[in-house]
């Protein structure tokens, strides 16, 4: 009987940023990913976020100890609301009360921007070390603890008026996710333009199945 040993090559990290890479033109180089545990206490360390929670969300699993019951209005969320308040995908109550993969992301979306109103207000470094802290040992990244620095840094002079979200036209139907192809066109040249990637750099980046000069199909590149 003989041992044999794979070596992994990709991680589900580098497999995104390798898709994101192709399918949009534009360089993906690093990335950070924060769990659970970690989001609920940079929430917390932030004093909770206010957002206004637009329809009742709830949704019971004794299974795994999910309790999401969240009712309408505009409230401050500790770390296990807000959680609860980007997470909530099922509900109780039935289908009709479901939320799409669309309404999370728009949820993620408000709850970042609140996140970021409140890192530039923080003011003193001795505050922003600390969430660091906190965040600290739920991160995963291939960022350095000095570009991890330097990125808080800019992070606490940017204000929410001055991100912007892109819409790609998506929309959900016999449970897959289909793209506008004018709107994604949009996306990806509005992408590059403000990163100021090069042509010669999105003839070496492009593996994508959506190409600007063949409007009427979709293919894949072999």
């Amino acid at each position: 009987m003989h041992n044999i040993a794979f070596q992994l090559t990709e991680t589900g990290e580098t497999l995104v940023k390798k898709t994101l890479t192709g399918v949009l033109e534009i360089p993906i180089e690093h990335y950070i990913s924060i769990d659970f545990e970690g989001f609920r206490s940079v929430i917390d360390e932030l004093d909770g976020v206010e957002v206004d929670v637009d329809r009742k969300l709830y949704y019971n699993d004794p299974t795994d100890g999910t309790y999401i019951d969240l009712t309408p209005g505009l409230q401050v969320l500790n770390g296990d609301q807000a959680l609860d308040y980007v997470r909530h995908r099922e509900d109780n109550r039935g289908v009709k009360y479901y939320s799409s993969d669309y309404d999370r992301n728009r949820r993620q979306q408000e709850v970042i921007k609140v996140m970021t109103d409140k890192l530039a207000s923080l003011g003193e470094l001795t505050k922003l070390f600390k969430l660091l802290e906190v965040a600290g040992e739920h991160l995963q990244t291939d960022l350095s603890k000095g570009q991890i620095m330097g990125l808080a840094m800019d992070l606490k002079d940017i204000s929410p008026s001055t991100l912007v979200s892109l819409d790609n036209g998506g929309y959900w139907k016999d449970g897959y996710t289909y793209l506008d192809r004018e709107k994604f066109l949009t996306v990806r040249t509005t992408l590059q333009r403000e990163m100021d990637v090069r042509s010669d750099q999105i003839s070496e980046l492009n593996n994508s199945p959506i190409h600007a000069s063949d409007k009427g199909t979709t293919s894949t590149n072999q």
